[in-house]
């Protein structure tokens, strides 16, 4: 949940949108039209002119030239600037047609008129309209590739209005309101030993904005030779909870990733400070992230991966964000299978030659152990897929739960928290390739699993064979070897091939879950 710190700004008008799917931004205000107030429209000109007179735009009695924070106070201040855009969308006989009306002019009390051509008059004397602010120039542009910081960006206004014709100019009907249609959240970022984060970028989502399912997302990238901690963002103002993921690559490329739930309304500003996750850290059984071991908490994992490939799983199933191992093995002694005579996936994912088999077939580690787990008798015939898709404790709510990972979720394991390249891998023959011999990759996944405290994880330092639930052959399947107990060509990562059933193939269990 947000600890946030929220600011009332204005109280506004409740007004139905036309636009149910748009999102974003700021502020309140109260308008006023006053069509003997106007200026003359510029002459010449073709079409019909439109003329009109909104009222301040403001998060509080201060108007001001710029969004300007009052740090003091906690509020926002802003106000109509000249050369300001206002889209007008109006009904015609064939389509919506878009008008762009231009601030002219503000007045002492913020009020500013603006002034518009219409090539053609509205259908109807008294038409429906909608009025949009948004200094992007379109709603369908607002959100792309923000910069972070606090400026007119971030603002996105509408009211629905009438429109009407005073000798032949084109004016609004009564009194206006440019709502805001969202609010703005000022993050400070840090990890979780509440060290600074410079980004180099963010990504908000949420897939529940709305409806069911739904991609909300937009990147903030902050200008180049900048790494700021506090950024501004712009967020959806429903007055619905909603769960938010933040993903973030800070200025030396690292990845972080935070979750969080907030209701957030138009017009209100919030404050927060977000403590971002990275590689390393653990996850608990609730979900949320530690440095190390917390009073009250339960660990089960460690993040081993972060990133939105396919790698980590479908969002569907819960996944989308990164990979976690389990503390713990799920089984220490189990062969793949008993079923020796066929493939047990499709005949596309056949590979002859390990080097696709890890990089480029096969992802889907909850696909493979769903499938295996499904099959009659499952606990007897597929044991490492069934041991892992069981493990306890049990897997974080909106996880995938347990899975066996594929070979390239292993790949992804040791080059996300192991930080090996492909420049670390070589092949000594077709089917069997070495990692990272003098163990670097493997000393931080045994760093990581230490945080979880003596008793609490199963140590890797020792040579072991883990499956994957990667098939290589109706005959074999691919498990990844870790040993950090020495340097040399005999230890670091290695992959493998093994017979799924061969007595001596009675492998190891480390089960992983996608979030």
């Amino acid at each position: 949940m947000f600890n946030v710190k929220d600011e009332r700004i204005h109280s506004m008008k409740n007004f139905k949108t036309l636009f149910g799917m748009m999102f974003v931004a700021l502020m309140a205000a109260s308008c006023t039209n006053d069509v003997n107030d106007v200026l003359a429209p510029e002459a010449p000109q073709k079409g019909y002119p439109f003329v009109a007179t909104i009222a301040p735009k403001s998060f509080d009695a201060t108007t001001r030239t710029a969004l300007v924070e009052d740090t003091e106070n906690g509020t926002i201040s802003s106000t109509w600037e000249v050369g300001d855009k206002i889209i007008i969308w109006y009904a015609s006989e064939s389509d919506f047609p878009e008008v762009e009306a231009e601030v002219k002019k503000v007045a002492s009390d913020g009020s500013a008129t603006i002034t518009a051509t219409f090539e053609t008059l509205p259908l109807e004397t008294d038409d429906n309209a909608t009025l949009i602010y948004s200094t992007c120039g379109s709603v369908d542009n607002y959100g792309i590739d923000l910069n972070g910081k606090l400026n007119a960006d971030l603002d996105l206004r509408m009211a629905n209005v009438t429109l009407k014709v005073v000798d032949g100019v084109v004016t609004l009907d009564g009194d206006v309101s440019l709502d805001a249609y969202g609010s703005i959240l000022r993050i400070s970022m840090t990890d979780l030993d509440n060290k600074a984060v410079g980004l180099k970028k963010l990504v908000v989502s949420s897939k529940d904005f709305y409806f069911e399912g739904a991609d909300y997302s937009f990147t903030v990238t902050p200008d180049p030779g900048e790494s700021p901690n506090v950024i501004y963002v712009a967020i959806p103002g429903d007055k619905k909870e909603h769960t938010f993921w933040f993903e973030a690559v800070d200025s030396n490329d690292k990845p972080y990733i935070a979750k969080a739930t907030g209701t957030f309304a138009p017009g209100m500003f919030y404050q927060t400070t977000l403590k971002m996750a990275t590689l390393g850290d653990l996850m608990n059984s609730d979900g949320t992230f530690s440095a190390t071991a917390e009073e009250g908490k339960t660990p089960v994992g460690v993040i081993a991966y972060l990133g939105n490939d396919a790698t980590v799983e479908s969002a569907e199933v819960g996944g989308g964000h990164g990979l976690v191992m389990a503390l713990k093995n799920a089984a220490n002694k189990v062969v793949w299978s008993t079923d020796t005579e066929n493939w047990q996936f499709s005949t596309s994912a056949k590979v002859q030659d390990l080097d696709a088999l890890f990089r480029t077939t096969d992802v889907s580690g909850y696909t493979n152990t769903k499938t295996l787990v499904e099959k009659e008798e499952a606990e007897n015939v597929f044991p490492a897929a069934y041991k892992a898709k069981n493990y306890t404790p049990t897997a974080p709510t909106s996880t995938t739960g347990w899975f066996l990972p594929s070979m390239q979720q292993w790949v992804k394991m040791m080059t996300g928290l192991g930080g090996l390249s492909n420049e670390d891998i070589t092949f000594t023959s077709p089917d069997f390739s070495w990692f990272d011999n003098n163990h670097t990759a493997a000393d931080k996944w045994e760093a990581a699993l230490e945080k979880a405290g003596n008793g609490n994880y199963d140590s890797m330092k020792s040579y072991q064979y883990y499956w994957s639930s990667s098939e290589y052959s109706d005959l074999s399947a691919v498990p990844v070897g870790v040993d950090a107990s020495g340097t040399g060509t005999e230890y670091g990562f290695c992959v493998y091939v093994q017979f799924k059933d061969y007595e001596s193939s009675y492998f190891f269990v480390r089960p992983v879950l996608a979030f």
